[in-house]
C-alpha cells in the first residue's frame, strides 16, 4: 500500500509494461485480456486515503490501486474543511449505499423453458427482454 510509486511502470512477464496513470494506477487485465473491475470505494481512515482538492471537489484517492478515485462535490466549503471532515462526510454517503444495497431484495423471473425470452415493446417501440 502507498502512494510512492505512482508512476513506475509495472513489468509484465511477456516483457511488455502496462501503462500508469496518477490516480488509476496500472491498467490491469484478466486472463480473457479484457480489464479487470474495480473495487468500490469502501469506509477508510486518514491512513488509507489521500485528499486534495480542486475548486469545489475533494478528490479521494485509496491506498490501494485497485479501488476507484472519487471526485467529491461538496461546493465552495471544501477549501475550509479539514480531512478528516471531509472523510466523515464521504464515509457516511459510503455507509448509506452499503445500508441501501443490503436492503435491496432481488427476484429473478425466470422465463419457463420453450418460451421466447424476448418481447416486443409498443410503448418503447423496440425488443425488450422478458422477467425482471
Amino acid at each position: 500500500m502507498g502512494f510512492g510509486n505512482d508512476f513506475a511502470p509495472v513489468p509484465l512477464r511477456s516483457g511488455k509494461v502496462l501503462s500508469v496513470g496518477r490516480t488509476g494506477g496500472a491498467r490491469y487485465r484478466s486472463r480473457s485480456g479484457g480489464p479487470m473491475p474495480r473495487k468500490r470505494p469502501f469506509v477508510a481512515s486518514l491512513n488509507e486515503v489521500r485528499i486534495t482538492r480542486d475548486g469545489e471537489t475533494a478528490i479521494i484517492e485509496y491506498a490501494d490501486p485497485d479501488v476507484w478515485t472519487t471526485h467529491f462535490k461538496l461546493g465552495a466549503e471544501v477549501q475550509t474543511m479539514s480531512d478528516e471532515e471531509i472523510l466523515e462526510r464521504w464515509n457516511r454517503g459510503v455507509e448509506a449505499t452499503e445500508d441501501f444495497i443490503a436492503e435491496q431484495v432481488y427476484v429473478a423471473v425466470e422465463i419457463p423453458p420453450g418460451r421466447p425470452q424476448l418481447q416486443w415493446a409498443e410503448r418503447a417501440e423496440q425488443w425488450t427482454p422478458r422477467g425482471g
